[in-house]
């Protein structure tokens, strides 16, 4: 049983006692960590600090006033850590950056984590309050917060993951790989008859602290909201797939292109591209090219809507990376998998998918006729490559040649390693899920993972692939 009150937003007595007042302000925790104030003030949150630490007192119920540090900086969202010495507890605080609030996705971060948690038996950090509003009146913190575990010794799985000159590095990886993949199939399975369709998980409309949060009944599916910065906030009307690629694709051709036969909007569009000048202002390619991400997108629904087995929703974590895989300092197990804001409720043949670490890889030695190129250059389909890890006499890569330029040696040796890599974590996948193993939902997957990107992206993926696309036009006329 979760929590009480995990289900609801946490609602704290106004004002907060006094004694909390002392608590360092963001600004002077942030100069503390090491940053200068110019840097500090230019990445502030807005956070009430004094606030937060009352937050976690409360949610701990505890009347100890914690010291607070800064944790961590991410890339959308700032850790600090409460500890409270003398209940020998610590508890992180999740704060969005300022260019992502409002955010529209911690309440389905929460509701999502706890599905995994509680429904999937999936490890995660345990939440113990949480709010999204901004609103003073209903949020004395000001900004959106999480309250969760905080794991001792642990590291993010990429600390972990065996180096080129590991002896043992096949194994070393492919031990952590079963293990994720084992873990991974588990958001493979179908959901409930309640969460059909695309989108966001959150809690069910009349949830009360008292809800058990391992019943799935205990979740709803709302539409998709994405985490992105305000002035390009997109919220989805429909929890249909076709539907939401529509509004999508309206959405980013209507951030690049107001209206037909208007400039192309520079500010938008010079954000997402570095093309030549004359083609920045180009309006009319621009809008064949998304014209043709459009109908590449439309063939692919077309194909899915055959293959409906394909097409039931599972949990589908967007950002599946080693930096949000938390593993054991010691034993290198699996103790948290962490960061569920980009989570979605999509199609099957979506959700099979790899960390994103194992996708990585480097162009160097790669021939121009290389399916990859031929592919349209999607970062979902790396190049796979097979044979023998290349060594020198003495037992180590060459990286350079006689003209100091890398011989592509150790370029190709990686990519052999992550395809070696990809084939364990679906191999696992396969015997969990017999799905996986049907080469006819790989075959669609190419197709609807290809789709998912353009519309998910928008415009800087159709300019960048916009001969590709063209290509693909072409060839379904023929």
């Amino acid at each position: 049983m979760a929590p009480l009150l995990i289900s609801l937003p946490q609602q704290l007595s106004s004002p907060i006692p006094e004694n909390y007042r002392k608590t360092p302000s963001e600004l002077e925790i942030l100069v503390r960590s090491g940053l200068t104030s110019t840097d500090a003030n230019g990445i502030l949150t807005g956070v009430d600090m004094p606030a937060l630490a009352f937050a976690a007192s409360h949610a701990l119920g505890l009347t100890e006033i914690p010291a607070v540090s800064l944790f961590k900086k991410g890339g959308f969202n700032k850790l600090f850590c409460l500890e409270f010495s003398l209940a020998k507890r610590k508890v992180l605080a999740r704060i969005p950056h300022k260019l992502d609030q409002p955010s529209p996705r911690v309440d389905s971060s929460v509701a999502t984590s706890c599905f995994a948690h509680y429904v999937r038996d999936i490890p995660t950090p345990q939440i113990f309050a949480w709010n999204a509003n901004q609103d003073p009146k209903n949020n004395l913190v000001r900004v959106p917060y999480i309250l969760l575990e905080c794991l001792e010794d642990v590291v993010e799985a990429w600390k972990g993951w065996p180096t080129s000159q590991a002896t043992d590095r096949f194994e070393e990886a492919h031990v952590l790989l079963r293990e994720l993949a084992l873990l991974y199939s588990k958001l493979l399975e179908p959901l409930p008859a309640s969460l059909q369709g695309v989108g966001d998980l959150v809690f069910a409309p009349r949830i009360d602290a008292d809800s058990d949060l391992s019943d799935p009944k205990n979740y709803a599916l709302r539409p998709l909201k994405l985490h992105t910065a305000s002035e390009t906030a997109f919220s989805a009307s429909t929890t249909s797939l076709d539907t939401l690629w529509d509004e999508l694709w309206l959405h980013y051709r209507q951030l690049y292109l107001p209206e037909p036969g208007v400039e192309i909007n520079l500010m938008a569009f010079l954000a997402l591209t570095s093309v030549p000048g004359d083609a920045r202002e180009d309006a009319g390619a621009f809008m064949a090219a998304a014209k043709d991400a459009r109908a590449f997108a439309q063939a692919a629904m077309r194909k899915l809507a055959q293959h409906p087995t394909y097409a039931e929703p599972v949990l589908f974590p967007s950002d599946f990376a080693f930096r949000n895989i938390l593993i054991d300092r010691e034993t290198r197990r699996v103790r948290a998998i962490v960061d569920w804001d980009d989570v979605y409720v999509m199609p099957f043949v979506i959700g099979v998918a790899y960390p994103k670490d194992i996708l990585e890889f480097c162009l160097l030695g790669l021939t121009p006729d290389a399916q990859y190129f031929k592919d349209g250059c999607f970062e979902e389909f790396p190049p796979d490559e097979y044979g023998d890890i290349t060594e020198d006499k003495d037992g180590t890569l060459v990286y350079l040649d006689e003209n100091l330029e890398s011989p592509g040696i150790a370029e190709r040796n990686e990519r052999i390693f992550h395809t070696a890599c990809r084939e364990t974590f679906a191999g696992v996948l396969r015997r969990c899920d017999a799905r996986v193993g049907d080469p006819e939902m790989w075959e669609l997957r190419r197709a609807v993972l290809k789709a998912y990107r353009l519309m998910m992206s928008g415009g800087f993926e159709w300019w960048g692939k916009r001969v590709w696309l063209a290509e693909q036009t072409k060839e379904r006329a023929s």
